[in-house]
């Protein structure tokens, strides 16, 4: 996820061999994050025949983050003390906000022999599908782990 002036986004389309701006980042797989309601954030000659506004503020993002973040909003605020409009990113991650708890990586687990092949499979039989919900998996995978480690180690107490 990049915010920012895309005065900064010309420089770099300059950095890639003269490209198209637009193809050097569909080739990264990034794209823009709409912008709500008026759709310049820039403006000069405000009054005059040569009056002349564009967006230069954007906000962008790849599919993985735009899928973490599904309910974002772009927002340009009002200034009157500039010809440039900030804009204010709005997240909410429906995906992390329905999570009752958050997972959290044992050190001791690093003990115990199973551990990597718990990751590896998770991790091989999940191939194609984005590196988010591969993350999401295998923490679940580990969780459960976890909670089969714990009964083994109270029935060994017992």
């Amino acid at each position: 996820m990049a915010i920012g002036d895309s005065q900064v986004s010309m420089a770099i389309r300059k950095e890639t061999a003269g490209g198209s701006l637009g193809t050097s980042y569909v080739a990264c797989g990034i794209s823009d994050i709409p912008l709500s309601g008026y759709q310049f954030t820039w403006s000069r000659g405000m009054g005059t025949a040569h009056f002349v506004e564009e967006r230069l503020a954007r906000a962008m993002a790849n599919n993985d983050w735009k899928a973490l973040f599904p309910e974002t909003t772009l927002i340009p605020l009002t200034v009157t003390m500039s010809d440039h409009m900030p804009i204010l990113l709005k997240c909410k991650n429906v995906a992390l906000a329905s999570v009752t708890r958050r997972f959290r990586f044992e050190n001791k687990w690093c003990l115990e022999s199973d551990l990597q092949n718990v990751v590896k499979n998770c991790w091989t039989n999940l191939q194609g599908i984005s590196v988010t919900n591969r993350l999401m998996a295998v923490s679940e995978s580990l969780t459960v782990w976890s909670s089969h480690l714990r009964s083994q180690e109270r029935r060994t107490k017992a």
